[in-house]
């Protein structure tokens, strides 16, 4: 079996949405700038009760704007942006 490399994808092309229900937690603030650094645009969008309406509605948004990839992220997650 040969193995494939698949080239990174630009950040710049990848959207972040983060649609925001209630508060956006300091852990994951800190985590999307480091995201941001390294390249990656993120939208907070605030406002959403529906999550899921939330990210169907952004991720059609950015694929009109002619992002190639979403990522979508839970305003009360913490991760680690590497």
């Amino acid at each position: 079996m040969q193995s494939q490399c698949i080239a990174p994808i630009d950040p710049s092309r990848c959207v972040v949405i983060v649609p925001v229900a209630g508060q956006l937690v300091p852990e994951c603030e800190r985590a999307l700038v480091g995201l941001e650094r390294q390249g990656y645009p993120v939208w907070r969008v605030p406002g959403y009760a529906a999550i899921d309406q939330a990210r169907n509605e952004l991720a059609t948004a950015a694929l009109a704007q002619g992002f190639v990839e979403t990522m979508g992220i839970d305003a009360e997650v913490s991760f680690d942006p590497a």
